[in-house]
């Protein structure tokens, strides 16, 4: 009943809701059921074409770092997606190719790398999603070769909130490192898993912070981040929701 009323508040409120000026870094996770084909993909992003521009995810981080966002005169929207489902090469990338943009696919080097019984639990207990295959490095190299973005998802997408130094150095570092191996460049972009500020500790903040050049959450704040240690603020939106919802999540000014 609780998501019922929230999904109809969202639709009338988001419908009302203007989106602000500046730049909007969404965050999802994969192409759900019902818009797993690349003409439902590509209406829905015709829908938000009307209303925002598209910036590459790249750009995006950028003009925010450097408090460029003035500069954007329509509310633009920059794309990234966590887990590295093979549906972001299969389904997202090509669709958003033709829309001239790119995206950042934030991925777990355990995930690909994982057996079957791996990749079952990582789906079933750590995201939650039912059974879905990783890209593999062939296409994360193919991707980045088309200017695609990838970045650090950590190596197995714990809750390094609740692990100690050790192992968040092992998560955070070894993912790094087989990023940067398999694709012959360097990883300068980390989202941490589940996004919130009570999964990460200063830290993890402060490890992640000595091998990445800008750091990411999901997090629902009217700060664009915190620019000084490198952190920046990502909206959760899922490409198959209402255009409404993607409105109200959008409508809030963000400031530095």
């Amino acid at each position: 009943m609780r998501r019922l009323a929230r999904f109809w508040y969202l639709s009338v409120f988001g419908s009302f809701s203007n989106p602000t000026k500046g730049i909007h870094l969404l965050n999802g996770h994969f192409a759900p059921e019902g818009i797993d084909r690349p003409e439902l993909l590509r209406e829905k992003l015709k829908m938000l074409n009307a209303t925002f521009d598209f910036i590459d995810f790249d750009s995006a981080t950028e003009m925010i770092m450097k408090n460029r966002v003035a500069l954007a005169e329509k509310p633009r929207l920059a794309f990234s997606f966590d887990d590295g489902f093979q549906e972001c090469y299969d389904v997202l990338a090509p669709v958003f190719e033709e829309f001239g943009v790119n995206a950042c696919f934030f991925v777990n080097p355990g995930f690909i790398d994982g057996d079957s019984s791996y990749r079952s639990e990582f789906c079933n207990q750590k995201v939650k999603v039912a059974l879905r295959k990783p890209m593999d490095w062939q296409m994360l190299r193919d991707l980045k070769s088309r200017g695609f973005v990838v970045g650090n998802h950590t190596h197995d997408h714990n809750q390094l909130s609740a692990l100690n130094r050790n192992d968040i150095e092992f998560q955070i570092k070894a993912s790094k490192e087989r990023i940067e191996y398999e694709l012959g460049a360097e990883c300068e972009y980390f989202a941490w898993p589940y996004g919130q500020y009570a999964d990460v500790s200063n830290e993890v903040l402060e490890i992640a912070a000595k091998y990445h050049r800008v750091l990411y959450g999901s997090v629902d704040d009217a700060k664009y981040g915190d620019i000084t240690r490198g952190i920046l603020h990502r909206r959760h939106v899922e490409l198959d929701w209402p255009i409404s919802h993607v409105r109200y999540f959008t409508r809030r000014p963000r400031r530095f």
